[in-house]
């Protein structure tokens, strides 16, 4: 069963959805790669919230303290080499990131995601690609054959 990593708390000091929501899902997911998790649970399949958080757009940075930092060796390969471990979700509020994150990850490591209830909901998938100028191909993917695949579906 795969799981998905979100925070609890959207509301501290009503900023908090706004930048420490994502910046959660980054400590928690570079904390799996670096701890060496991953490496002990090779059939462990992650969601991240929030487009995945900081990880896929600071992943040379993560990188390159793997290379620099003896501290940052808890893990058998450079933290870049675990993005394939994790499935994205779409909640990113702007076709650029999202672009860059299917480019980063990868369409088939995308999948559809709303934050529904909460205000900062990104909305219908169609709201959400718009502008990406992903393919028709990488939308059907992003819009349910990944979460269907992730999650065991039958076609």
């Amino acid at each position: 069963m795969p799981v998905s990593r979100t925070s609890a708390d959207a509301t501290w000091g009503n900023h908090s959805c706004r930048y420490d929501n994502p910046l959660a899902t980054t400590v928690g997911a570079a904390r799996l790669i670096f701890s060496g998790a991953l490496d002990e649970l090779p059939a462990l399949r992650l969601v991240l919230t929030h487009g995945g958080g900081y990880l896929p757009y600071q992943i040379g940075r993560l990188d390159r303290g793997y290379r620099v930092r003896p501290e940052s060796r808890g893990c058998a390969h450079a933290p870049s080499a675990y993005l394939s471990r994790f499935w994205f979700d779409t909640v990113t509020h702007a076709p650029g990131p999202l672009r860059f994150l299917t480019e980063t990850v990868g369409a088939g490591h995308v999948v559809y995601g709303t934050d529904y209830p909460f205000d900062m909901a990104a909305g219908p998938l169609a709201d959400q690609l718009a502008g990406t100028g992903l393919a028709p191909a990488d939308a059907e993917l992003i819009a349910g054959r990944n979460a269907a695949g992730l999650f065991g579906v039958p076609d």
